[in-house]
């Protein structure tokens, strides 16, 4: 019992730590601080979007963390309307 609970905590955390990394390609695009994270612009087209989506779905339905969940969620719906937005204009 001990231990599904610290697997699960620990889960928890891998999940805040990859949202957060995520988040940073999308803050710094925003405030213009240039690339902090090799490979930085393939993360964020490519991957920021969809990976919040999931990790928000998944904090929000199995581990039960509904605002983060619902934070990075709807994040991650801003973000890939964000860039087909840019996408259409340009």
């Amino acid at each position: 019992m001990k231990e599904q609970i610290k697997d699960k905590q620990l889960g928890i955390w891998f999940i805040y730590i990859l949202g957060g990394g995520l988040m940073i390609p999308i803050i710094s695009y925003y405030l213009s601080i240039p690339d902090i994270l090799p490979m930085q612009a393939y993360i964020q087209v490519y991957l920021s979007g969809p990976i919040l989506v999931v990790l928000g779905l998944l904090l929000f339905f199995f581990y039960r963390k509904k605002p983060v969940g619902l934070f990075f969620f709807i994040m991650g719906i801003w973000w890939i309307l964000n860039i087909v937005y840019e996408l259409l204009t340009k």
